[in-house]
């Protein structure tokens, strides 16, 4: 009997139940096995157990509590792997200072369904290695 390895994991952070909907829809077609998060800290406690299984990670910027920023350096302070897609309306004001090599790929709300799925194919196949199991304190 053979067994099948995983799939993809991809962790979503997004306030926004509508926008998890279609962000799940679109990453669905792609193979992913989906999980959800309201905010930073809850997505960062669910890097933390899932860490070696996270093949991409989608952010909001702008969410009840800590910021998609404020995810990605937590995420990066373990792994400068795993991809990070940050999305968010104010991409300028949180870009211009924050930024730096935090992110694989930045999209600006409101954006066209082709840019998201372009962004997710790009940062994907930017990302050969396999995200290291790291621990979380």
């Amino acid at each position: 009997m053979k067994i099948s390895p995983p799939r993809p994991l991809a962790l979503i952070v997004e306030d926004s139940p509508d926008l998890c909907r279609i962000y799940g829809l679109l990453l669905s077609h792609k193979d992913f096995e989906l999980h959800f998060c309201c905010s930073a800290e809850e997505a960062y406690t669910s890097y933390c157990e899932f860490s070696d299984r996270i093949n991409l990670i989608i952010t909001d910027g702008q969410m009840s509590g800590e910021s998609g920023v404020w995810l990605a350096h937590q995420v990066r302070s373990h792994s400068k792997n795993v991809p990070i897609v940050f999305i968010s309306g104010m991409v300028k004001s949180y870009c211009a200072t924050h930024c730096e090599g935090l992110f694989s790929g930045i999209l600006e709300k409101p954006f066209k369904i082709e840019d998201f799925t372009e962004m997710i194919e790009t940062v994907m196949t930017a990302s050969c290695e396999k995200v290291n199991s790291v621990e979380c304190n």
